[in-house]
């Protein structure tokens, strides 16, 4: 059974795999690793970002479109989507 690792960019995802051992380059993927190809590992990669911030308005809806904030608001706790 293979472990699957998904980055964001392809070469991020040629690092990975060269610490995992997965060596074998497919269609879209690197499979391989230390515990042979019956168990081992299978690194993916998107295009693009994988997360990104949540729009103001998902904090609060006083924060809509034409909410500009103040230098010192806080990053406290930011969601993500």
């Amino acid at each position: 059974m293979y472990r699957l690792v998904i980055a964001e960019k392809p070469s991020v995802a040629m690092s990975i795999a060269k610490v995992l051992g997965a060596t074998a380059r497919k269609e879209g993927h690197m499979e391989g690793g230390d515990r042979g190809p019956a168990d081992g590992w299978l690194v993916s990669w998107c295009i693009g970002h994988l997360a990104g911030l949540a729009e103001p308005a998902a904090y609060d809806p006083k924060y809509d479109k034409s909410f500009r904030p103040s230098r010192d608001c806080s990053h406290a706790q930011r969601r993500h989507r």
